[in-house]
């Protein structure tokens, strides 16, 4: 599982939809996001790690380079 925005959740879940499944009632509502491993491609579950990360660490910690294009 990884903790996403609402608008990152949205678009993980487009590009992979049978990988990036929102968790069930109000966790999936507020970000939580299912990660099937055995379908995700390693180079989406990578940035959507990384997002999540620069979601929740301190702000000092994260650089601008830390954070996938896009963000």
């Amino acid at each position: 599982m990884v903790k996403l925005t609402a608008e990152q959740q949205e678009l993980f879940g487009h590009l992979e939809p049978q990988a990036f499944v929102p968790a069930k009632g109000a966790w999936g509502r507020g970000g939580a996001t299912n990660v099937k491993l055995g379908t995700a491609s390693k180079s989406l579950v990578r940035k959507a790690l990384l997002e999540a990360w620069g979601n929740t660490a301190p702000k000092s910690l994260v650089r601008k380079s830390d954070r996938p294009r896009g963000s």
